[in-house]
């Protein structure tokens, strides 16, 4: 009985301030601002976010429905600064909305951590109640302070709600407007057109080089690649050219940019190995073969041209430990003629690449 009592005394405490408010917020000349308080230590978890974003949304939607005032006249905003308990409340704002204020609130009913993060992301960068105040304060505004006998804080009126006690959460169910879809990457497949096109790394042109690459996505920031060339050309002629390159590369990457998810720069570290047979006239009379290894740091870019194609450009520098010999073809025999080693750092890789990704779409709501 106690508890229906809260709800009901709670409701009606936040009708009367919302009927008192009305006509000043509809006017354009002030606006509401839902306030969800969260410590900030918890200004990066996603669930957190997540569970005030929904609190949030589910204020604001009673604020629409019930006193028909529409999203265009409240922002939503946290409070990392007077957190006493995680809550939500209404503000009266004697000012406008700024057109730099966030009036958007996503959230996700789906309680998995890929959600929750998306949801998280959204969120670039977190609205705090620090910049609303800022604007209040720069335009000299003055705070009504006698109008109604509820809570002060920061100088603004307000409202204490605690949400989670009130059967209005359920309101966040209603969809009335579609869903934002986050495209989250699991698995992507490419090719480089350098290699297709017959260039090493040197920009010298040889022979086409067929590759293919595979990379994949997990804990929201980070990727491994996979790079696969096999090249086998044997001209049988006299001198028998020939170029046959393989090779097999790992490579960790770290994507840097936040506002994207796997968009935009990314570095990495590789390791490589790979064998090769060379006997080209226009190089040497002399062929050339074994093995090489190659270690460094990658750094490329990703555009994304929709939600699974795009082009990622790049290259790799670190350095190449070939272990080799010379040969020497005299029909219809190969005949050694010395072992060699080269070491030494250098670029060891350009990247031009047509990516395709398949992945999931992760549905975000928003109360815009």
């Amino acid at each position: 009985m106690v508890k229906h009592d809260y709800v009901r005394t709670t409701c009606n405490s936040l009708n009367a301030f919302l009927r008192h408010y009305r006509m000043l917020v509809l006017s354009g000349k002030s606006h509401l601002s839902i306030v969800a308080s969260i410590r900030p230590a918890d200004i990066t978890n996603p669930q957190i976010i997540n569970r005030a974003s929904v609190q949030g949304n589910a204020a604001r939607t009673y604020i629409r429905m019930i006193h028909k005032i529409n999203n265009s006249h409240i922002t939503f905003v946290f409070d990392t600064i007077n957190c006493t308990s995680y809550r939500v409340r209404i503000d009266y704002i004697p000012s406008p909305v700024q057109s730099s204020a966030n009036r958007n609130i996503y959230y996700t009913l789906k309680k998995t951590n890929v959600a929750m993060r998306a949801v998280a992301l959204s969120y670039r960068p977190i609205p705090l109640l620090s910049a609303i105040r800022k604007v209040t304060e720069k335009n000299n505004q003055a705070i009504e302070r006698e109008i109604l006998p509820i809570t002060p804080l920061m100088g603004k009126r307000s409202i204490p709600v605690q949400l989670k006690r009130v059967p209005m959460i359920n309101l966040v169910k209603v969809d009335v407007h579609p869903a934002k879809v986050n495209f989250m990457p699991v698995f992507g497949l490419k090719t480089n057109l350098v290699y297709w096109a017959g260039y090493t790394p040197e920009l010298k042109h040889r022979y086409v080089m067929p590759n293919i690459e595979a990379e994949f996505y997990f804990s929201r920031k980070w990727s491994v690649n996979v790079d696969y060339i096999y090249t086998s050309i044997d001209k049988k002629n006299i001198s028998r050219e020939a170029w046959k390159v393989t090779s097999m590369a790992v490579e960790p990457r770290f994507w840097v940019m936040k506002s994207k998810i796997y968009e935009g720069l990314y570095i990495g570290a590789y390791g490589l190995k790979g064998e090769f047979d060379v006997k080209l006239k226009s190089l040497s009379s002399l062929g050339y073969t074994g093995d090489f290894y190659e270690g460094g740091l990658s750094l490329g870019y990703y555009k994304s041209l929709s939600s699974h194609l795009g082009l990622e450009i790049g290259g790799k520098f670190g350095c190449r430990f070939v272990d080799g010999e010379t040969y020497n073809f005299k029909d219809p025999h190969y005949y050694k003629q010395s072992s060699f080693t080269q070491n030494g750092f250098k670029l060891t890789g350009i990247r031009f690449l047509v990516t395709y990704r398949l992945g999931k779409n992760i549905k975000i709501k928003s109360d815009k």
